[in-house]
């Protein structure tokens, strides 16, 4: 991917974003609630009951059968003064919920931040690898010519012994290029996504 889309990728990824976020709408939750304490209230309510009448009375005068009944009615409720708790809370909310959108900024950019860290260390590190491949390659040919001028009698065996170090400094070098190069892949599927898994989500 390029870098703008792994930037896109780890904004989709990353829990840290989805976390202030769900804190903000929390808190614009916790304001509507603060401010509903003190606003009017109407409940409307109904009930029907059945009940079974029955007694031990032998006369027939005696009440026996089923009787039901029903309720209805209108609760109305209003707080009129709570002190300013109610308005003092719905501020605080909002409050947490500024909060919650800095911090959201906040963990945005650093994130971009890492992602483009780690992107340019990859970048930095693949090209390391071509230069360390190439310096291996040159160190095999010069350790090729070193043994042909050995062999011809017009080098000697320290010529030869120098370029087998040169040549086993440059494969050293390329296995620690492949080494950063495959910590800097890691950094930045870290940067990306901390999800379970590592997974990608195409959606935030």
């Amino acid at each position: 991917m390029s870098l703008d889309e792994t930037i896109v990728a780890a904004f989709q990824n990353r829990a840290e974003l989805e976390q202030q976020l769900v804190q903000r709408d929390l808190s614009d939750e916790q304001r509507k609630l603060a401010l509903s304490s003190v606003r009017p209230n109407l409940n409307f309510f109904a009930t029907y009951n059945v009940l079974a009448l029955t007694t031990e009375n032998q006369s027939w005068r005696a009440a026996r059968g089923w009787a039901d009944g029903s309720t209805i009615g209108l609760r109305f409720r209003w707080n009129f003064f709570d002190g300013g708790a109610a308005r003092a809370s719905a501020r605080q909310s909002i409050i947490d919920g500024q909060i919650a959108e800095t911090r959201f900024e906040q963990v945005r950019n650093q994130i971009r931040r890492e992602v483009e860290e780690a992107f340019f260390g990859l970048e930095a590190s693949f090209e390391n690898i071509s230069t360390a491949e190439l310096g291996v390659e040159q160190a095999k040919e010069a350790l090729r010519l070193a043994r042909l001028r050995f062999q011809a009698g017009v080098g000697t065996q320290l010529e030869v012994i120098q370029q087998e170090t040169d040549l086993t400094r440059a494969e050293d070098n390329l296995l620690t290029a492949i080494i950063d190069y495959n910590r800097s892949l890691s950094e930045l599927q870290r940067s990306v996504s901390n999800l379970p898994g590592g997974n990608l989500s195409d959606t935030p």
